[in-house]
């Protein structure tokens, strides 16, 4: 049954990315901002960088863009949007807490950051991330 167990785990991850960005999949813009920022983390002011995986999937089968380990028991969750980045900032929310509950954290743990990087970001989008304790980011990758 352990043979089963690893095999069914690509399968379960390609219905967990599936469902994260639908039957077309992921957009090419959006792959290449996610792709840059997993290999800059600097450029979004990470520091202290130990290790970081790309469609983080969490015990609830949610996936984040990226998870960025930091260096004291520290964690970055980076969500990228590319259009309207109001339902990245919902998810990067969502994620934060995710990441304490995995790490058995204070859900208003300062060990765990979430992080918008969206190509603009309106006032409304800004407010909420804001009042929600989320860093945001506007990063285009070409004009």
């Amino acid at each position: 049954s352990g043979v089963r167990a690893r095999r069914s785990v690509p399968r379960e991850r390609r219905i967990l990315l599936n469902r994260k960005y639908g039957a077309g999949g992921e957009g090419i813009d959006h792959k290449e901002l996610k792709t840059w920022i997993a290999n800059n983390p600097q450029e979004i002011g990470l520091e202290g960088i130990i290790g970081k995986e790309i469609e983080y999937v969490f015990r609830s089968g949610d996936i984040a863009d990226i998870m960025f380990s930091i260096s004291g028991n520290r964690y970055a969750i980076v969500e990228i949007e590319t259009a309207w980045p109001f339902p990245g900032a919902y998810q990067a929310l969502k994620y934060r807490v995710l990441k304490c509950a995995e790490e058995g954290l204070d859900i208003m743990s300062q060990d765990v950051e979430a992080i918008l990087v969206s190509w603009s970001i309106p006032k409304e989008v800004r407010r909420f991330c804001e009042k929600y304790g989320i860093r945001f980011v506007e990063k285009k990758l070409r004009t």
